[in-house]
C-alpha cells in the first residue's frame, strides 16, 4: 500500500498532485491543514454535474467513510499503477466508485488527470462513470461536446485538485479537442497545459499552446516545460520547440542563462 502523499508523489512520477489540493474534506472536517497547505471549499465532484451523462458515483456513504484507508490503496494506484488497481479492485467492486476523502477524487479522476488512459478504460469497464474529464483526456470530442452541449460551463470546470480543463485536453495530445474547448468557452490555462503538452511529449499541442501565448518558461512544480518535458526521457523535437521560443529550464532560469 502506499502509505502517504509524499510516497505517492514519488511513485507517480510526474507528479501533478504537487499542485496545491482543493477539497481535502476530511482535513477540513478535523479543522486541520495537510503538509501546511490551505484548506479550500470546494463541492464534491458528482454534485458539480460533471457525471450526469456517464453515470454517478453512487456508493453507501457509510461504507464509504468506514473503509478510508482501503480506498487510498485504490486510488493512488490508480493514478499510476494499471496492474496495482486492478487488484485491490478484486476485494471490493464499490471501490470503482469511492471517493478517498483526503484527495476529494475517486479512481476515474486519478486516471483522467495523470493521461492514463490504459487505467481509464478499465475503470470504465469495471462500472465507473464516463465524467467529463475522462472524456477529454481520452480525445473523445463527441461525447465532450455532449456534456458541453449540456452545461458550457464544463469546458472550464477544474478537475480533481484544481487542476484545469485545458490541461487534461493538452495531455490527450487531441488538437480538436483543445479547439472544442475553446468553443464552449474553455479557452484558459494555457501555460499550465503547456506544462501537461511538453510532459505528455505531444510536440503539436506544444505548439498550439505556444501560439496560444503560453509562458515557455511558466513554472510549475518547480519545473519549467522544458523540465516537464525531460520527466518521460530526452526528445530533440520538443527541446526544439521550446528553446526556438525561449525556453529554459529553471536551474537555466535560475543562473540566469538567456541562450
Amino acid at each position: 500500500m502506499v502509505g502517504s502523499r509524499r510516497d505517492f508523489l514519488r511513485l507517480a512520477g510526474l507528479s501533478v498532485l504537487a499542485l496545491p489540493l482543493r477539497g481535502l474534506r476530511g482535513a477540513a472536517a478535523a479543522g486541520s491543514n495537510v503538509n501546511g497547505e490551505s484548506e479550500m471549499a470546494t463541492q464534491r465532484f458528482e454534485s458539480q454535474g460533471s457525471a450526469d451523462l456517464g453515470g454517478s458515483f453512487a456508493v453507501d456513504p457509510e461504507w464509504e467513510a468506514a473503509n478510508q484507508e482501503l480506498i487510498r490503496s485504490f486510488v493512488l494506484p490508480c493514478h499510476f499503477g494499471l496492474d496495482q488497481a486492478r487488484d485491490v479492485l478484486k476485494q471490493d467492486s464499490r471501490l470503482v466508485n469511492a471517493r478517498l476523502y483526503d484527495f476529494d477524487e475517486a479512481g476515474i479522476e486519478a486516471a483522467s488527470h495523470m493521461g492514463r488512459p490504459d487505467i481509464a478504460q478499465f475503470l470504465l469497464g469495471s462500472g465507473a462513470p464516463y465524467t467529463v474529464h475522462c472524456s477529454v483526456m481520452l480525445g473523445h470530442t463527441e461525447a465532450a461536446r455532449s456534456f458541453f452541449d449540456t452545461d458550457a460551463s464544463q469546458a472550464a470546470r477544474a478537475g480533481a485538485h484544481g487542476i484545469p480543463m485545458m490541461f487534461h485536453a493538452a495531455i490527450s495530445g487531441s488538437i480538436p479537442m483543445v479547439e472544442l474547448l475553446e468553443q464552449y468557452g474553455g479557452g484558459q490555462d494555457y501555460d499550465q497545459a503547456l506544462c501537461g503538452a511538453a510532459g505528455w511529449q505531444h510536440p503539436q499541442m506544444i505548439e498550439w499552446m505556444l501560439g496560444r501565448g503560453a509562458d515557455p518558461n511558466f513554472i510549475s512544480q518547480k519545473k519549467t516545460p522544458l523540465d516537464w518535458s525531460m520527466q518521460r526521457g530526452e526528445n530533440p523535437e520538443i527541446i526544439a520547440i521550446l528553446r526556438r521560443q525561449g525556453g529554459r529550464s529553471a536551474a537555466e532560469l535560475e543562473e540566469g542563462v538567456t541562450q
